[in-house]
């Protein structure tokens, strides 16, 4: 930025001096007519009578003089105004350049997390919220051959859980947080993830209950993330008949059939959470797909993503860019209003 104003300075100062060196020579002191042959003061012939002189006009050698050095000039402060446009280009197509190649390298790092970690993240947690829901809206009726209960989604929505905090985990450890294409999105997500473990506690696990869940489906820990394998259901049921896990398990399950509030807390988090990460991975595809497609959220969901736009992003124009794109989805006109609204303040 100080050679393009040094540049621009010097512009301007070498335009002001040619515009003044030509205003001088357009407006000259009009001519006058010359008296009859006479001395001068000096005692020196004066111009005959007749012939046009100009006031303050200089010898033909002066003016020529000038004349050559004006052009050498405008020569000269060409060639150099040439010069100093041809590096300003250069620079900004420099800057380009850098952007274009840092855009590039981490579009590709996005992608590559986005098919080991993100999209992984996405799926077991849209896979806990649907086997929860499922277990919560089982009906009171005993269950029958032709309309038998899915007992298991409680343990199914525990092993997604638990494959979601060993993806979340793996990912740190080779990231050390959340990479995505805004910062905004990287705030709500990290928000978000922070949101699933205390609520998770209040069902009576402990954090080293959850430890130990997840351990069932972390047995290579050790390796290479290349070669860790994800366990299957039946491997995790398999391991969580233990007693020790078994008893965790009943404890999941009997908080997830009493409906309460802290379970439809969870449900929203989870949905909203596998939204949000699922918008932002899209906006890396959009050169593919062409177009960028809002998240479809519940009134709910969008309320609960702009209570943690407002807590963790400070007050910007890109926070309210943000939210308008991703309300597009949102048929609800005056919610939409109401939820931009507060994301100003």
């Amino acid at each position: 930025m100080r050679i393009i104003h040094l540049g621009l300075i010097l512009i301007v100062g070498w335009g002001l001096l040619a515009h003044s060196a030509a205003y001088g020579q357009t407006n000259a002191p009009a001519s006058v007519q010359a008296p009859a042959e006479s001395l001068s003061e000096s005692g020196k012939k004066a111009a005959p009578a007749g012939e046009k002189v100009t006031a303050g006009t200089p010898s033909p050698a002066k003016t020529a003089a000038s004349f050559d050095w004006w052009d050498l000039l405008k020569i000269v402060g060409g060639a150099f105004l040439g010069i100093l446009i041809k590096a300003i280009f250069d620079l900004f197509a420099l800057r380009k350049a850098s952007e274009r190649k840092i855009v590039e390298t981490m579009t590709t790092k996005l992608h590559e997390y986005a098919e080991k970690y993100y999209m992984a993240c996405v799926n077991q947690a849209k896979r806990a919220k649907r086997n929860i829901e499922t277990y919560t809206t089982l009906p009171a009726t005993p269950p029958t051959p032709q309309q038998p209960h899915d007992t298991e989604s409680a343990l199914r929505a525990l092993h997604a859980i638990a494959l979601l905090y060993s993806k979340l985990n793996k990912s740190k450890r080779e990231i050390g947080g959340v990479f995505l294409a805004t910062r905004t999105g990287e705030a709500i997500v990290s928000a978000l993830e922070g949101e699933i473990t205390p609520q998770i506690t209040k069902s009576g696990l402990t954090i080293e209950d959850v430890l130990q869940i997840v351990a069932l489906v972390e047995p290579d820990a050790g390796k290479d993330a290349k070669d860790v394998r994800d366990v299957t259901f039946l491997a995790f049921r398999k391991a969580a008949a233990d007693d020790a896990v078994k008893e965790l398990c009943e404890k999941w399950r009997a908080w997830l059939g009493a409906k309460g509030k802290e379970v439809a807390d969870l449900v929203l988090i989870l949905s909203c959470y596998s939204q949000v990460l699922l918008y932002e991975v899209n906006r890396t595809y959009e050169a593919w797909y062409g177009q960028r497609e809002s998240p479809f959220m519940e009134s709910q969901e969008l309320t609960l993503m702009v209570k943690m736009i407002k807590e963790h992003t400070p007050v910007s124009r890109a926070r309210v860019r943000y939210l308008k794109h991703a309300l597009k989805g949102c048929t609800e006109r005056s919610l939409r209003k109401n939820l931009i609204r507060q994301a100003r303040t």
